[in-house]
């Protein structure tokens, strides 16, 4: 019966263990399944907002180069401008500033001076703005301003283009956009709910990567105040403006291990980059694969034990079956018989037994010590001590033994036989035989 119970349990371990190696693989393989799904996920969409960037900018620059040929524009910058013709284009760029979500509208002459500003204020752009002024008057295409930080704290981009009249060079146009309202809003959508979903901007400047939008992870941090050296963490910000754009994994900003889409965006020096927590996007096959391991093994658990006990069931019948057998046989044989276990505890015995020993009923309790039954039955009967010694010492032989036993309490019959062996291949019980 034991054996049969370390069997079941031996066969649970190996389900166990083949359950385990099933997990692991089947996780294995939908983690990548559900991490091709995010790829393709993540690019759609890095399409759909890199679509949505480039249609911005376009349209902001169309707008202000239409603006550029207004004749109110022209006339401000003539030479000698006169105040109705700034207040003409004042009142234009009013407009456009309300109509067309601009900030400000700034008007310079050929030597690059502010002829009038919108909202009030000529901006203090820098030496950037001065670089753009230049390659402007050279090649008279539009130039992007970057994003930068406003005189008053605002993040701003903008676009600076030529006013022209019969060909000849009026001067220029300054259009300027709030990124906060413009532009980081659309990085901010997500498609599905999520916890490390993040589309951001970034460039390389001046040896540093600069990320450009609001960050998830370091919301303390204004755009443009996170700068981290180039070279030293990798972000897929970074791969993706050396030139690895598509999909990527590595590490994001805040050192988590990620996978995203990354693509520079046509026409300025941003990169794109929408990106995942790889646990995240493997979560789900964490609970799925967990769940089903929990549900194999409980079933693995149920079925053992339901077999264990169908088992035990049998075996505990079959030996019930074979008691009340050898029972029977026992009470049929005229000898006295005794069945005791490795241990010497009485097992059965039958009717002879108190013929034969002559010994009260409690003399043969069950689980009594065989060894002082024999110590008993020498008393009652008068046996030589040494005799029944021996009878004890025999007990603890692993072979079969025969013993007579002279009686000196004057019964008729003087001689008893004790015998001891192993019946049916049962190596926990011996059968005693008296005659």
């Amino acid at each position: 019966m034991r054996w049969a119970g370390k069997g079941y349990w031996f066969i649970f371990a190996l389900g166990f263990t083949a359950i385990i190696a099933l997990t692991l693989i089947g996780r294995q393989i939908f983690s990548d399944i559900l991490v091709s799904l995010t790829h393709e996920r993540l690019v759609a969409q890095e399409r759909v907002k890199l679509g949505q960037i480039q249609q911005s900018l376009s349209e902001f620059r169309s707008h202000a180069q239409l603006f550029a040929t207004r004749h109110e524009v022209e006339q401000a910058l003539g030479i000698p401008a006169s105040a109705a013709a700034l207040t003409a284009v004042s009142d234009a760029i009013s407009q456009i500033e309300r109509h067309l979500v601009i900030r400000r509208v700034v008007l310079f002459t050929t030597d690059n001076q502010p002829v009038i500003a919108g909202s009030g204020q000529s901006p203090d752009l820098g030496p950037d703005f001065a670089k753009a002024q230049a390659r402007l008057a050279d090649d008279g295409q539009p130039q992007f301003i970057d994003l930068h930080k406003s005189d008053d704290g605002d993040i701003a981009y903008g676009w600076l283009v030529q006013v022209r009249r019969d060909g000849r060079i009026l001067g220029s146009a300054y259009f300027e956009r709030s990124a906060v309202t413009q532009l980081y809003p659309m990085l901010l959508e997500w498609p599905s709910p999520n916890q490390s979903g993040e589309t951001l901007l970034a460039e390389r400047q001046d040896g540093e990567m600069v990320f450009l939008s609001p960050l998830r992870y370091r919301g303390a941090l204004a755009p443009l105040g996170l700068r981290l050296p180039v070279g030293e963490t990798e972000t897929l910000a970074e791969r993706a403006l050396d030139g690895e754009n598509g999909l990527l994994e590595g590490q994001d900003y805040a050192g988590a291990t990620v996978i995203g889409a990354a693509f520079r965006v046509p026409g300025t020096p941003w990169v794109l980059v929408s990106k995942i927590s790889r646990t995240e996007a493997t979560h789900l096959a964490d609970i799925v694969t967990a769940v089903a391991a929990a549900v194999a093994i409980i079933v693995l658990g149920l079925f053992t034990l339901a077999f264990w006990a169908l088992a035990h069931n049998r075996q505990h019948h079959a030996a019930e079956h074979r008691d009340r057998l050898l029972q029977a046989i026992m009470d049929n044989v005229p000898q006295g018989m005794v069945l005791v276990d490795g241990d010497h505890r009485i097992l059965a015995y039958n009717s002879s037994a108190y013929q034969v020993f002559g010994l009260p009923a409690a003399t043969y309790a069950l689980g009594r010590d065989f060894r002082h039954v024999l110590e008993d039955w020498g008393r009652h009967c008068g046996f030589d001590r040494a005799i029944v010694e021996r009878a004890k010492a025999n007990c603890e032989s692993a072979t079969p033994y025969s013993l007579e036993l002279q009686r000196h309490n004057g019964q008729p019959d003087g001689w008893c036989t004790v015998m001891c062996g192993r019946p049916l291949r049962c190596k926990e019980k011996r059968l005693c035989l008296a005659i």
